[in-house]
């Protein structure tokens, strides 16, 4: 996934999953807001899915979001 300058297009940062992998479909859906990137990787875990939290200036990740993560919180 990659920031980008809304008036130049130009490409500012790559966003990279620290343990992505090729399956993971990383990008497949994105949400901005506050200076953070929110990616989707509906394959990771097997199929599993997480969302990856940015800071959308630096690229740098700063939270994984998973199922396993959430699942005492549902109950």
């Amino acid at each position: 996934a990659y920031v980008l300058d809304v008036t130049s297009g130009q490409a500012l940062r790559k966003l990279r999953a620290a343990d992505g992998a090729a399956l993971d479909l990383f990008g497949h859906s994105v949400a901005l807001e506050q200076g953070r990137a929110l990616v989707g990787a509906p394959g990771e875990d097997g199929g599993g899915g997480a969302a990856y939290v940015f800071d959308a200036a630096s690229g740098q990740q700063t939270a994984k979001l998973s199922p396993s993560l959430a699942a005492g919180s549902f109950g």
